[in-house]
């Protein structure tokens, strides 16, 4: 309305009340839409104002700030950048350590940290460093696809992890996670197998296809078995279909 209008016009304009909003609002959802419009217009000031947000009471605050921030190029040096390392590894929060790993790990020496994540106790926080890692240019692969593969491996691992790191094995065309995919697709051919496992082996299957050789096609064999979940026969057809686009 016309009163509103007059009290934005003095505040100096609506990037100055926006960052005001972002620095003091009570209300945490203010301070992070404001943030987010204030990063959305380009303002001025807007990475300053997303690293004082570093330090926010609220997780999900702290959270966006953090995905906001993976847009600014950081030097190892930089304090802001040591300020997200920090907090993607010791931040009491799983949202605030997830959002962290996916916010350092275009930054070289961000990489020994999200690799460390893999070992994180919330599933979450794993994930995001998976998927981070495949996403995200590694000067070092070898040094990541151990701790992705012994996420793939680890039979109490939470299915979302594993079907992230068959598709890091895929799209880093990892020929030796196929002996890892075995078990994944065992648990999925149980009699009464669980949802989520089907759905693992299902990504799992898709990425031995991609990946090809011997042990994809005795793997796509298994999965066209009569007695495998539909789902899975679907997968193999389709992987078969694809071809492997691996060398």
């Amino acid at each position: 309305d016309d009163a509103a209008s007059l009290d934005l016009a003095r505040a100096g304009g609506p990037d100055t009340w926006l960052a005001r909003l972002a620095a003091g609002a009570e209300e945490w959802m203010l301070r992070r839409e404001a943030l987010d419009a204030l990063a959305a217009r380009d303002a001025e000031g807007w990475p300053r104002l997303a690293a004082e947000a570093l330090g926010d009471d609220v997780p999900r605050v702290r959270a966006h700030a953090l995905s906001l921030l993976r847009r600014v190029p950081h030097d190892a040096e930089d304090p802001v950048f040591l300020r997200m390392a920090a907090l993607a590894r010791r931040d009491s929060w799983p949202r605030v350590r997830a959002a962290g790993v996916a916010a350092i790990v275009g930054t070289p020496a961000g990489l020994p940290v999200v690799r460390a994540a893999l070992s994180d106790p919330s599933r979450d926080v794993r994930e995001a460093a998976v998927r981070a890692l495949t996403e995200a240019p590694d000067d070092d692969p070898d040094a990541s696809w151990p701790r992705v593969r012994a996420r793939l491996a680890d039979e109490d691992e939470f299915p979302a992890v594993v079907m992230a790191a068959a598709n890091y094995a895929a799209v880093r065309c990892r020929g030796d996670a196929l002996e890892a995919f075995g078990p994944v697709l065992d648990r999925a051919l149980r009699p009464t197998p669980w949802s989520p496992d089907v759905d693992a082996a299902v990504v799992a299957i898709e990425a031995a296809g991609a990946l090809g050789g011997p042990g994809a096609d005795a793997l796509l064999t298994r999965a066209e078995a009569a007695t495998a979940p539909p789902s899975l026969r679907a997968a193999a057809h389709r992987a078969r279909r694809r071809g492997a686009r691996c060398p």
